[in-house]
């Protein structure tokens, strides 16, 4: 590509590198020859070196356009657009306008102080340089923290000299966790691995997974109980033969998986269980035998988040001791992220028949019993 010089009536050519930066400027002269009409050799910001090439400057030249393919004005500034930048410097003359979406980091800096990976078309969001004008993963757009994520940097250009290890540690875990079936924990430190900038969507768990942990069924069974214990029983007690009625109530509570469960334990470890209960209640007709029909919904949800406490660690079986400050700042630095699980499913209450005083304990059992 390059421009065409109608005063010489030839068409002039650059060269270009992977910045953007126009090195060679060359065309054909009078006699059919190459001829080399503009040369830069750049530092890093953007200053040319001196008494070296054929470097060309001439007010409103089209040779003007030279670092990252601006161009350079009579002050010695380069026209980016939204901003005027100073290569002597390697900064800004004006605040970024963008300045507030990168607060950690100075608002007159050029390209997060890393020009050899990063160009700023505008000179208000720098971007991948792949020639895109856009932070580019493939075919899909990335934000500024994951494009400097992708090369083992902090969103203010610094490292996160355990990040690397901490991700091949990760990984190390997830083949050890699968290779004992513990594929709930392995997918979960994947989707922990795979998230950036903090946060991830919510994942959802498969209730029948949950359902097949015994803590599960008894965090259920054991927020019925307590709704028993708060409200049902007194209105149970008040009941008059043949009466039927309609319990109604919620119970949140945070619970813990047990040692015998590891793909919960690794994979969750503490959650809460919300129970929402609706079930009508008859009471029998005749005395003595006045057990207690229910039928109805109890309505089940799981919550976790998945993230790790600083100052915490854990000892994984297969793998060894982990550090939770380790894979935290992994989450601090944007090359990982944190994520809430939720699932839910119904508990259909058909026809569930107790004796009068056993019904708490009836229904704990039947609970119990459900996947």
């Amino acid at each position: 590509m390059g421009y065409y010089d109608y005063k010489k009536d030839h068409y002039i050519y650059q060269y270009k590198d992977h910045l953007g930066n126009v090195r060679v400027s060359f065309g054909k002269n009078s006699a059919g020859a190459l001829e080399i009409t503009d040369a830069n050799d750049y530092y890093p910001f953007g200053m040319n070196h001196l008494k070296t090439g054929n470097a060309f400057f001439g007010v409103g030249s089209y040779k003007n356009y030279k670092y990252n393919g601006k161009e350079l004005q009579e002050t010695g500034m380069y026209d980016y657009g939204a901003r005027m930048y100073m290569p002597d410097l390697g900064r800004w003359g004006v605040v970024d306008p963008l300045a507030e979406k990168y607060f950690n980091i100075s608002p007159f800096n050029y390209t997060a102080n890393n020009p050899i990976l990063f160009i700023d078309p505008k000179g208000m969001n720098p971007v991948y340089n792949w020639s895109t004008g856009k932070y580019m993963d493939g075919t899909q757009e990335v934000s500024f923290g994951q494009a400097m994520n992708s090369y083992g940097l902090n969103s203010d250009g610094s490292d996160c000299p355990k990040c690397k290890k901490t991700k091949e540690d990760g990984r190390k875990m997830i083949s050890s966790a699968r290779a004992t079936g513990l594929n709930f924990a392995a997918d979960n430190m994947e989707y922990f691995l795979n998230g950036k900038d903090r946060w991830s969507n919510d994942k959802k768990i498969s209730s029948k997974f949950l359902k097949s942990n015994s803590s599960v069924r008894h965090a259920t069974a054991l927020n019925v109980a307590k709704l028993f214990n708060k409200k049902f029983g007194q209105q149970l007690d008040n009941m008059k033969l043949g009466e039927t009625i309609t319990l109604k109530g919620t119970w949140k509570d945070s619970y813990y998986a047990s040692a015998n469960e590891l793909d919960l334990l690794y994979g969750s470890g503490g959650y809460t269980i919300t129970t929402n209960v609706s079930v009508q209640v008859t009471r029998g007709k005749l005395s003595g035998l006045n057990g207690y029909t229910f039928s109805g919904d109890i309505d089940v949800s799981y919550f976790d988040t998945y993230n790790w406490d600083a100052g915490k660690g854990d000892y994984v079986p297969g793998f060894g001791y982990t550090d939770d400050s380790n894979f935290d700042d992994l989450v601090e630095n944007g090359q990982a992220a944190n994520f809430n699980m939720t699932s839910s499913w119904n508990i259909n209450v058909s026809d569930w028949g107790y004796l009068s005083g056993g019904v708490k304990a009836g229904i704990i059992n039947t609970i119990m019993q459900s996947r």
